[in-house]
């Protein structure tokens, strides 16, 4: 009996997914609910297990390959597995596995870049001799284990594990790491040696002795996976999709300044990291209900233009695979001190990538913070199908001239608003603008609209 297991509809309208790593290959025995595969989807990494026991007969593909929802991902061959539940002749159609096995179970990997090799962690000697997993048996490793076996080039079959249970841990994958690093050294300048014959590499033209190149120009290249992949594509879909322009302007948040201080202690007092953020991000809900042109999106396949009527913002969060973005929904509807527990709370998952599909879905508008260290403008390309994309940046204190031509010392910020110039003209932008810029400038306006 051969069960085709098909890639799942895993949500929010996504039609394929890349695969990031196998946890399994052909002619392993598997139970169910086992993790098989993880795939990286435009959202987010997902852990996806086999829903039947048996023996792996085939897989959709090495790294790197694109499945499509409904695409058998693997095949499993359950003859002798006992009772399985949706197994169907070989011969037959396979049953979808919502009609015949319930949904495997999807879990979203962490994916952690990979630490620093320690001094600590490269021994002077060989690697002691502990368990050893055995080239024919299945490799017991974590996601995040097996992601920085493959950042560090490590073979998971060569690894021994030191915990008992046979579970290869992040300090086994280092320290076989290290042990590669001392012994390449010495074969590589072996292989110098009998490769130049042991001479010195210099020739003699016209009289003048020229002396080969110590060094070579060494260049390494890297298969674009992953998250990274889908930024790529992203990124370039929006740019050649959307003709887009930005305008840019500072503003004077010396008051916005001065409220944030006065409200810190209660902030604290609620365990709440209040940053002027959240204040930004409640400004921006008031505009976009004024003007709900820059809380649309493109239909391109109908050349329509969609209102949302709800306010979902995106905030676009640096993680060390890249930028994800997740999102405050109803943010119309929050308090600052709301939006802010909301804000401390997604961003911390979306760097140790706990996040779910919902919370990575569905923004309306997107703002990127360049923070502290981020300088003064920018230039944001549009969360694309959204229309309009906010960057705001650094706080500094700058030379003012007031209407008297007196000059101060205020606390300036820089913000700079990218838009979809196919749907968007130059006097909605300034309107926006003027708009945001007020009401950060006089922040008090926000408690009485």
């Amino acid at each position: 009996m051969a069960y085709e297991f098909r890639l799942p509809d895993i949500g929010e309208g996504l039609h394929e997914a890349e695969v990031l790593q196998w946890f399994v290959k052909v002619g392993d025995t598997i139970t169910a609910d086992q993790p098989v595969v993880e795939v990286q989807t435009d959202k987010a990494a997902v852990e996806i297990t086999s829903p039947v026991a048996g023996r792996v007969v085939e897989l959709a593909g090495d790294v790197g390959s694109v499945v499509k929802v409904g695409d058998v991902l693997i095949a499993v061959d359950t003859a002798g597995a006992g009772s399985v539940a949706g197994a169907v002749p070989e011969n037959s159609q396979p049953a979808r596995p919502s009609e015949a096995v319930p949904q495997p179970a999807l879990t979203q990997s962490t994916q952690q870049p990979p630490p620093m090799l320690s001094a600590d962690a490269a021994p002077g000697g060989p690697v002691p001799a502990l368990a050893s997993n055995g080239q024919g048996k299945r490799v017991l490793a974590a996601p995040a284990v097996r992601k920085l076996a493959r950042d560090l080039g490590v073979d998971l079959t060569q690894v021994v594990a030191s915990d008992p249970r046979g579970h290869i841990t992040k300090a086994d994958v280092e320290r076989q790491a290290a042990a590669k690093l001392v012994t390449q050294p010495v074969a590589s300048a072996e292989q110098s040696a009998h490769d130049t014959g042991g001479t010195n590499s210099s020739a003699v033209i016209g009289g003048a002795k020229l002396s080969a190149p110590q060094a070579e120009e060494v260049e390494e290249r890297h298969p674009i996976r992953g998250l990274r992949k889908r930024i790529y594509e992203n990124m370039a879909r929006s740019m050649y999709t959307a003709p887009q322009a930005t305008g840019m302007d500072d503003l004077d948040v010396s008051r916005l300044v001065e409220v944030r201080n006065r409200l810190l202690p209660f902030a604290q007092a609620q365990s709440i990291k209040l940053t002027y953020l959240p204040f930004i991000i409640k400004a921006v809900t008031y505009v976009l209900q004024e003007q709900p042109l820059f809380n649309a999106s493109v239909d391109d396949e109908k050349m329509e233009l969609v209102y949302k009527k709800h306010i979902h913002i995106g905030i676009a969060t640096a993680t060390p695979e890249g930028l994800l973005v997740p999102v405050i929904r109803h943010a119309n509807h929050k308090s600052v001190f709301q939006i802010a527990s909301e804000l401390e709370d997604l961003t911390r998952r979306a760097r140790d990538r706990k996040l779910t599909l919902t919370e990575l879905s569905g923004s309306t508008f997107t703002i990127s913070s360049t923070g502290a260290t981020g300088g003064w403008y920018a230039t944001p390309i549009l969360n694309y199908p959204e229309v309009a994309i906010l960057g705001v940046h650094s706080i500094a204190k700058k030379p003012v001239v007031l209407e008297d031509d007196s000059i101060v010392v205020r606390q300036m910020m820089g913000f700079s608003l990218s838009f979809d110039h196919r749907v968007i003209d130059g006097e909605p932008v300034g309107a926006f603008m003027h708009r945001f810029k007020q009401l950060l400038e006089n922040p008090e306006l926000m408690m009485v609209l």
